[in-house]
């Protein structure tokens, strides 16, 4: 029996999919498969089934999930790993779906008497469904002009119970209308102290980023994250460096010297500033949080180090240097392996 007979051997008979609960639909697109079976079709059949969206529905807030939801999962991973899967008519489904979920769960929690007792548990449901309205990529103009106005108007009313929704404002809003209102107003969530704010403003950032990297505004909200990275603002320091690996990663990170030049100077005071015998309570915790903060500058500093090492005329910077000795070269014996395999991957 090969490979692909064992994997299909035994198929849920609802889905026609592998029985494996463990896995996402999205990982049998990348396993062989029968000639005979459209994958595709399968999984895109299992994720439009209205099973799990009535699932999503019929729950109330009597049960404590923490925002739990195999779908949100699901769509999250296929919108990562194949963005093209779903077209724009079932995409405009999904998000009907939302919009009546969403409605659903406030009448739900305007209704119940003990609204303090559960807002915890209501907001992780509702922002956990703001981050996979945010994953979806797609032209504003192509999606139905009135599903686009309610879907701003569930963000708006989002917005007013505390859920964090730039994210999904990056995806629909219009180019202008995030020059006009979008870019300031993530600069200003970048100086919260709730950290999930400044998550959502960084994700919303790199959306932009992505999306219109010649856009004034993706340059001012690069900008400002490097400017805060030199502060060491707290919370939000290592999410500003990952956002940056990941720019650099996918190739959109602009590598003029107005934006190298400062962030190489801030890869060098991190390498200083989060030197071990510089830690001040020698708790777990601490030194947990340093390897964190410095495995995340030794990956943008390699992922950089890639982009520049193909220019002819590659700087030399002493950030991205110094990085790399403590990754692979002199310094690297006195280096966490957590922190030396960033240059490596």
């Amino acid at each position: 029996m090969d490979l692909r007979e064992l994997i299909w051997k035994n198929v849920n008979a609802d889905t026609g999919l592998p029985n494996f609960k463990e896995y996402y639909a999205a990982v049998y697109l990348k396993w062989p498969s029968p000639e005979e079976i459209d994958v595709k079709d399968l999984v895109r059949s299992y994720i439009m089934d209205n099973k799990s969206y009535d699932n999503l529905k019929s729950r109330g807030l009597g049960a404590v999930t923490m925002g739990g939801a195999r779908i949100f999962e699901e769509l999250q991973c296929i919108n990562y790993l194949y963005p093209d899967l779903l077209k724009i008519a079932d995409i405009e489904i999904i998000f009907y779906r939302f919009i009546e979920y969403w409605e659903i769960g406030r009448s739900r929690f305007d209704d119940n008497e003990h609204r303090d007792f559960y807002y915890d548990e209501f907001y992780d449901r509702y922002q956990a469904l703001e981050r996979v309205i945010g994953s979806f990529s797609f032209e504003i103009d192509q999606m139905n002009s009135d599903l686009v106005v309610s879907l701003l108007k569930m963000l708006d009313e989002m917005s007013e119970y505390g859920i964090n929704t730039l994210e999904s404002r990056a995806l629909l809003f219009s180019k202008e209308r995030i020059e006009a209102e979008l870019g300031e107003n993530i600069i200003d969530q970048f100086y919260s102290d709730d950290k999930n704010k400044i998550a959502d403003a960084t994700n919303a950032a790199e959306h932009i980023i992505l999306k219109w990297p010649e856009l004034d505004t993706a340059k001012e909200l690069l900008i400002e994250q490097i400017r805060l990275i030199r502060y060491g603002k707290q919370p939000g320091l290592q999410m500003f460096y990952i956002s940056i690996h990941n720019l650099a990663y996918m190739g959109v990170l602009d590598l003029s010297d107005e934006i190298l030049m400062p962030l190489d100077k801030a890869l060098l005071e991190c390498a200083e500033h989060t030197a071990y015998e510089k830690i001040k309570e020698c708790t777990e915790k601490e030194i947990k949080s340093t390897i964190n903060l410095r495995s995340a500058c030794a990956r943008t500093a390699f992922q950089i180090d890639k982009c520049i090492s193909e220019k002819p005329d590659a700087p030399v910077l002493k950030g991205i240097e110094k990085w790399k000795e403590i990754c692979i070269g002199r310094l690297s014996n006195n280096e966490f392996v957590e922190v030396k395999r960033q240059w490596l991957l």
